[in-house]
């Protein structure tokens, strides 16, 4: 019984109880108010009636003495509305003078209030005062007074009807009833005027009342709210502590206890409702803010700490993010497993963990191979250095069965302080600095700095102009560089080269807008349209029986493996009604890094199979293997212009330049060799038994227009090598 009794006394429900007691001391202040208006709509009933009185007990006063001079007109309710004069004598002519104060006293003693009659003025449009009660402290008459037009009273006497309300009386209000005068012919003759008191005499027991009540109900209500209030904060006060718990816990806090577990109520119920939240939320906090694979945080995990950073402001200061990339681990994927790239990953997430323990930092796996460190107190001079010692801990090879993967990383970092106002910039800086430490090639690292930034806002206008121009196509064209056959005085072929003409007139090089479309994902329809417009050019010439042997068109890795762009070939040489043997596609070494030896057979056997060519573009300074060579993937080898240059003065880059060649042939390749600048260079590589030269030395690239001039500049080029190697033989 006492245990019930115990945990009635404490439940929620009783302390509730006491606080409407609190409640019901408000409701009789409630109900005080309600009376005080009752007090007062009886107050103003009473001086209403009492006005009516005064002003039917007036108009019959006034009726009776001057009977044969006027008569009053009354409305249903029997109160005068007008005065009516009769005859046409003006109203001061109906009376002496001190025969109108004695009918105004009488009015005023039968009223108990004052009275007063005016005189309408039809120059000054305004009722002048000449008979009152009023009289001042020493007797004497009052000064003159006349009803104008700023008085209350005014528009509604002037229509003319009675009014009733206060009217101003030497600096205070009076309650009375103003009855207008008309003459014979309706017009304003004047008024009469009586009250019945001072309108605040009148309201001033309202008025006492009302401080009373309202004075004991503040009384009653402070009272309330006093007592209310310190039980309601000594009930309530664990209320606010489980919410700052809560949002603690929200805010991802972790090991938080929850407190008043221990009461007997329904604060206790809820507080160990609230625990088991905290237990779940830290179940999901390790669901949600952590990489399964690597333990380290993931992306999500990142970000919010990378906001909680921001929200400290301090923090700011000396922080730096890190953007860390695994190069080539597509090629890892592909070539060893996923298993073995898992373990890379993992053995990634351990070095990374590994700095941890030494420095204050915060690390996550933001992508497929891609890690981001946020780093604390970190001064400028000491980046190079962390960044040396994280490098140099991924250099170290990872044994797997039988053999060792060695990794490389690039990486992008950007100091918040300096150039980062908000997180969304930070980790758009960072990137741009890995992007830049990727264009430097493997295993480089680079600093965010202002001119990154116009970099990327260059970028981003050339992105934004490129995609606008894509939609007409008419500042793009096609120019095209003549290859030199270096066994024969002809032509060997042509390839095409996309040129993106400016408003000014300018042209921006494919060089600096090609990645940027690889990079948006406007390749594919770049790359398909270069295709078309070549394709074009190609029938105008066979129409016009221009013979060109072959051309080339260079196909981007990304545009490569749309899913449609196989048939998408076919369809544009088909409907151009082009023989697709005159059409060779070049693909830079690239395409080895990202994508899978079968991925690149079926893609290219189905090019090849309706007789398209392919090369492998940029030969020997990518990616590939001299082993893909012997696999008869490529139908033509375009060896890079850097084994051209200064060979004459480099006998072992000549020598491998000769052994390329010689291999390629050896597999019945078609050897095309670029850079070809001097006549020397052309001779010696003509010597090298190569297919077809390609360079400044015999054409720069041109718009169609002017291939048949460039094809003869060509041959007359070509002649007059061969010519002077014979000459220089003999």
């Amino acid at each position: 019984m006492n245990d019930k009794l115990t945990k009635h006394f404490q439940s929620l429900s009783f302390r509730a109880s006491v606080l409407l007691i609190s409640f019901v001391a408000i409701g009789i202040t409630l109900m005080a108010a309600l009376s005080y208006e009752n007090l007062k709509a009886y107050t103003t009933n009473n001086a209403q009636m009492r006005i009516e009185r005064a002003s039917q007990s007036a108009a019959a006063i006034l009726e009776a003495r001057l009977s044969n001079d006027l008569v009053s007109e009354y409305n249903d309710m029997g109160l005068p509305t007008v005065i009516r004069l009769k005859g046409d004598r003006p109203l001061l002519s109906r009376a002496a003078p001190n025969a109108y104060d004695n009918l105004i006293s009488e009015i005023s003693r039968a009223t108990g209030g004052a009275s007063n009659l005016f005189v309408w003025d039809n120059e000054s449009l305004e009722f002048d005062r000449f008979a009152t009660t009023f009289r001042r402290p020493d007797g004497s008459m009052p000064p003159a007074f006349s009803i104008r037009r700023d008085h209350p009273a005014y528009d509604t006497i002037t229509k003319p009807q009675a009014f009733t309300g206060d009217v101003p009386v030497m600096g205070r209000m009076r309650y009375a009833y103003l009855t207008p005068i008309l003459s014979s012919d309706d017009n304003l003759a004047g008024l009469l005027a009586i009250d019945v008191g001072w309108s605040d005499d009148l309201t001033s027991v309202q008025e006492l009342l009302k401080q009373r009540i309202f004075g004991f109900g503040f009384a009653i209500l402070a009272i309330t709210v006093l007592v209310g209030g310190l039980l309601h904060s000594a009930m309530l006060a664990p209320i606010p502590l489980l919410a700052r718990t809560a949002h603690r816990i929200a805010t991802g806090e972790q090991g938080l206890v929850v407190p008043c577990l221990h009461r007997q109520d329904e604060i206790a119920d809820l507080a160990k409702g609230l625990n088991q939240v905290n237990k779940l939320y830290n179940k999901l906090e390790n669901l949600a803010y952590s990489d399964p694979l690597t333990g380290l945080g993931n992306r999500a995990h990142f970000r919010r700490e990378l906001q909680l950073i921001y929200m400290r402001e301090t923090s700011i200061k000396n922080s730096v993010v890190i953007l860390l990339r695994i190069n080539h681990f597509q090629a890892i994927s592909e070539g060893f497993g996923a298993g073995i790239s898992d373990r890379v990953l993992i053995e990634a997430g351990k070095r990374i963990e590994s700095i941890s323990d030494e420095r204050d930092l915060i690390s996550a796996r933001t992508e497929r191979n891609e890690f981001a460190i946020i780093l604390h107190d970190c001064m400028p001079v000491e980046i190079d250095a962390f960044v040396h010692d994280l490098r140099k801990r991924f250099h170290e090879p990872i044994p797997i069965e039988r053999s060792t993967i060695e990794l490389t990383v690039n990486i992008g970092i950007a100091s918040l302080a300096e150039s980062a106002p908000t997180p969304d910039e930070a980790e758009r800086i960072a990137r741009l600095a890995l992007r830049a430490a990727d264009a430097k090639g493997t295993d480089n690292f680079e600093i965010y700095n202002p001119m990154l930034g116009a970099r990327a806002k260059r970028d981003n206008d050339i992105f934004l102009s490129l995609r606008q121009d894509l939609t007409n196509k008419e500042n793009l064209c096609v120019y095209f560089q003549v290859q030199a056959s270096a066994k024969t005085s002809e032509v060997f072929g042509l390839e095409a080269l996309v040129r993106w003409r400016q408003h000014d007139g300018s042209m921006i090089m494919p060089g600096e807008f090609i990645q940027i479309a690889e990079h948006n994902g406007l390749i594919a329809e770049l790359g398909l349209w270069i295709i078309d417009e070549t394709c074009r050019i190609i029938r105008q010439w066979i129409d016009t029986e221009i013979l060109v042997p072959k051309v080339s068109i260079n196909v981007s890795p990304a545009q490569l493996w749309q899913p449609d762009f196989v048939e998408s070939v076919r369809k544009t040489i088909e409907s151009h009604h082009i023989p697709p043997q005159m059409i060779c596609l070049e693909i830079t070494e690239e395409l080895f890094v990202n994508f899978s030896e079968n991925k690149i057979r079926s893609v290219f056997e189905q090019l090849q199979s309706f007789g398209v060519k392919i090369a492998i573009d940029d030969f020997g300074i990518g990616y590939s293997s001299l082993g893909y060579l012997h696999q008869r993937l490529f139908d033509q080898v375009k060896i890079d212009r850097s084994f051209v240059g200064d060979f004459l003065s480099d006998p072992r880059k000549q020598l491998l330049l000769e052994s390329i060649i010689t291999l390629a042939s050896a597999l019945k390749l078609e050897v095309v060799v670029e850079g070809a600048e001097t006549e020397s260079e052309t001779r010696i590589l003509m010597q090298l038994d190569c297919d077809a030269i390609q360079g400044y030395f015999f054409a720069r690239p041109c718009p169609s227009h002017q291939v048949v001039q460039e094809m003869e500049n060509v041959r007359q080029a070509l002649s007059k090598v061969q010519t002077n190697g014979t000459t220089s033989k003999n």
